[in-house]
């Protein structure tokens, strides 16, 4: 039985993860590494963002499946309204943050180092819970597993697969980067920097906190 405390924590994570995430997008700098593939198809066939975010995270908890069928459990499906509540948080969010494509460079920036730190605090606090992982942490998971080279891997291959990906629908459809720029490098560079640091001055207190 998950205490209350512990689930409150987990669910908070997420929506502070869905705000990073959301200011990623609106940095206009280029989305962050696991955005760029549902990115660029939803803007070729002017899709909804996050409906087509929920589509691949319902291929990634398949790709969990069929690369740990002897693991994987009933109760990882819980990815699935996990990765529904995300999608739902990225679209109230980006509907919200007032920033544009005209927005002053100095504006972009900032509101890129904000995502970048939301969102690892967001992923280091839900992570932390050990609950149920976001279908795209769940998919790097089970690659680190399969690899046997542990998450930080699993997140590598995951990132750089999706932005290679969403680099070459582009290039080859809209004859350009894309969802891809500086904002998806630094993510990709820095966020799993801010999880470390804050996993090193909070992890063992959340972690009691969330028992009591």
């Amino acid at each position: 039985m998950v205490k209350k405390k512990r689930l409150f924590l987990y669910i908070a994570g997420i929506i502070i993860m869905s705000l990073g995430l959301s200011l990623n997008v609106k940095s206009y700098l280029g989305m962050a590494p696991v955005l760029t593939m549902p990115g660029v198809i939803s803007d070729i066939f002017h899709l909804s963002f996050s409906n087509t975010l929920f589509a691949f995270y319902g291929l990634f908890i398949l790709l969990q499946y069929l690369l740990d069928k002897g693991h994987f459990r009933m109760y990882d499906l819980i990815q699935l309204p996990v990765g529904f509540l995300i999608t739902r948080m990225v679209a109230l969010f980006t509907s919200i943050i007032p920033s544009s494509s005209e927005s002053p460079i100095v504006v972009k920036g900032v509101i890129l180092i904000l995502a970048i730190i939301v969102t690892g605090i967001g992923v280091a606090v839900s992570v932390d819970m050990r609950i149920v992982p976001n279908p795209a942490d769940g998919l790097a998971s089970a690659l680190g597993e399969r690899t046997g080279k542990g998450l930080g891997t699993g997140k590598n291959i995951v990132d750089l697969t999706s932005v290679i990906i969403a680099l070459i629908i582009s290039l080859c459809h809209n004859h350009n980067i894309g969802p891809v720029g500086i904002g998806t490098v630094a993510a990709g560079l820095f966020v799993g920097r801010v999880i470390a640091l804050f996993n090193k001055k909070y992890k063992s207190r959340l972690e009691k906190t969330a028992v009591i």
